[in-house]
């Protein structure tokens, strides 16, 4: 059904079945992308936990049934180191990247499994960068197992990490902390916030669906513009000033992962 086989008696994609003209149907893209939702674990006392995350989803290279999602958190702030209250920036594009499969499980039925996952971690930004892929067996499930996954993200900063353990071992980034609890977030995944994708495609031609959007949520007073496949730089959301701190823009990340 997700790529309109004959065996399925469906009609053929089109511009109203698939818009973004990948070859997946784009009601199968947001059942999926909503399915593996990753659940966010995060310290209690994050300061600034609010975000307004986006989606994207296409095929993986050199596969029939293989499909990878990019979740674009898009948090409206990254508050820097909270014992030294140092790099705090608008805008924090963290991200995570699911790899899924349609894969015969031991009852000979088929069913979407999680293969691989890639947590960002400061993608990019040099020795602070400890963005990762990891298999299935190496991470946290919710709610079964090679379901979606949980994520832990560090206080304050928002690096993704695999395990508690793991966040709290790392330099300059910690989940955890003596006087501090974890609240579980489920990501939030609406059926309009699908960017599209355009790899592999005709430069002249885009077939992204959304690529500058105003924010969605008028509660914070954001009147910045975001273009997920533009602009170098992404803010939260917080108008572009001369000299302010701001974050790697998302479409770096989309064309380094061929999105």
């Amino acid at each position: 059904y997700c790529f309109a086989w004959p065996a399925w008696g469906e009609p053929p994609l089109n511009v109203t079945t698939d818009e973004d003209n990948d070859g997946i149907r784009d009601d199968c893209e947001y059942q999926l992308a909503y399915q593996f939702r990753p659940q966010v674990a995060r310290n209690n006392h994050d300061e600034s936990p609010e975000k307004e995350p986006y989606w994207s989803v296409t095929r993986i290279d050199g596969t029939v049934t293989g499909i990878k999602i990019f979740y674009a958190f898009s948090f409206y702030r990254d508050e820097g180191d909270h014992y030294l209250q140092t790099g705090s920036h608008h805008g924090d594009s963290e991200f995570v990247i699911l790899e899924v499969k349609n894969n015969m499980d031991n009852s000979n039925y088929r069913m979407w499994q999680l293969d691989y996952a890639t947590l960002s971690a400061h993608w990019n930004a040099g020795i602070a960068d400890n963005t990762a892929r990891y298999a299935f067996n190496d991470l946290e499930y919710p709610s079964g197992y090679r379901r979606r996954p949980r994520v832990w993200s560090s206080y304050n900063k928002h690096a993704n990490y695999r395990s508690k353990a793991v966040c709290n071992g790392v330099l300059n980034d910690e989940c955890t902390t003596t006087f501090s609890g974890t609240v579980y977030d489920d990501l939030e995944v609406l059926s309009s916030a699908n960017i599209g994708n355009q790899y592999n495609r005709t430069p002249d031609v885009p077939y992204w669906i959304k690529n500058c959007v105003g924010s969605r949520n008028p509660d914070f007073g954001l009147h910045g513009t975001e273009c997920f496949w533009a602009i170098e730089e992404f803010a939260g959301w917080t108008p572009y000033y001369t000299g302010q701190n701001r974050s790697t823009g998302y479409f770096a990340m989309l064309y380094a992962y061929r999105f």
